[in-house]
């Protein structure tokens, strides 16, 4: 999906929510004093959204701040995005260099990029890849559900959580493993 999108920054968005598990309006209020680029960490402290016409900044869904540690290959795109901004205080800024708005981004960005990569997702679902591949590295469901900023592991497990395609023979190789390691 990143591949079809033809902005760098957007591209860095894009992975950004699939690999951060942020939400898009999260991305969209992030600005650059949020992110620790030498702790490779970012903090979702605010969120953005068009109400009736009007941007209204605010506390995120939760109403809590969170902490993450950015994947080494995020952390430096996102230091190659700011050497490429001249002093913008947001990451993710329009054109004229305020907020965006989700419906203009998802016409002009998402929309287009899905088309031309035969994908029918939605933004968010890439919290759901997110969720998807901690678990595959190993978090535990408390780790993800921190890492989202869920107030329960319930909410994580039962709408986020997904089964990768080629897991079940994954799972069956590692018990292979496991199984020839019993006496």
């Amino acid at each position: 999906l990143a591949q079809a999108i033809p902005h760098e920054s957007d591209c860095v968005l894009i992975r950004l929510m699939a690999f951060g598990g942020l939400r898009i309006n999260e991305c969209f209020a992030l600005q650059w004093p949020d992110i620790d680029l030498e702790r490779k960490t970012l903090t979702v402290r605010q969120s953005v959204s068009d109400v009736n016409g009007r941007l209204i900044i605010g506390p995120t869904k939760t109403y809590a701040t969170r902490t993450i540690t950015l994947p080494d290959a995020i952390a430096a795109q996102l230091l190659t995005l700011k050497d490429s901004q001249s002093a913008l205080a947001l990451v993710f800024p329009s054109r004229r260099g305020g907020y965006r708005r989700y419906g203009n981004w998802r016409r002009d960005v998402w929309n287009p990029a899905c088309e031309t990569s035969g994908l029918n997702v939605r933004p968010h679902d890439l919290r759901a890849t997110c969720v998807s591949l901690l678990i595959d590295a190993g978090a535990s469901p408390k780790d993800v559900q921190a890492h989202l900023g869920h107030e329960s592991v319930e909410t994580t497990m039962r709408w986020y959580a997904r089964v990768r395609p080629g897991r079940s023979e994954d799972l069956a190789t590692r018990l292979n493993t496991l199984i020839a390691e019993v006496p």
